[in-house]
């Protein structure tokens, strides 16, 4: 694990400790995608999921939903808070 996983990880952690409070509104528009197609179809369904809970239920529902479902929290760190980072849909 790298500083800077180290560092998202450190951050995600006390999100989850936190009460879940929705945003008033979503973000105005979603972030451009990169052109890297994900892998296994299961795990990107999921991933788009936690993003649709990122903008429309905030950070802490989405890490919840996440954690839940098995993703790693250094994966989470990346999608939900690096939105530049992110991989497109095959």
């Amino acid at each position: 694990m790298t500083r800077k996983d180290f560092c998202l990880v450190a951050h995600i952690l006390p999100v989850r400790q936190r009460a879940f409070h929705a945003p008033a509104s979503p973000p105005p528009q979603a972030t451009a995608l990169r052109v890297v197609n994900r892998q296994d179809d299961r795990a990107a369904a999921i991933i788009d999921e936690g993003i649709r809970y990122l903008l429309f239920r905030g950070s802490n529902a989405a890490v919840d939903f996440l954690c839940e479902q098995g993703i790693s929290l250094r994966i989470i760190g990346r999608v939900l808070f690096r939105p530049h980072l992110r991989r497109a849909r095959g």
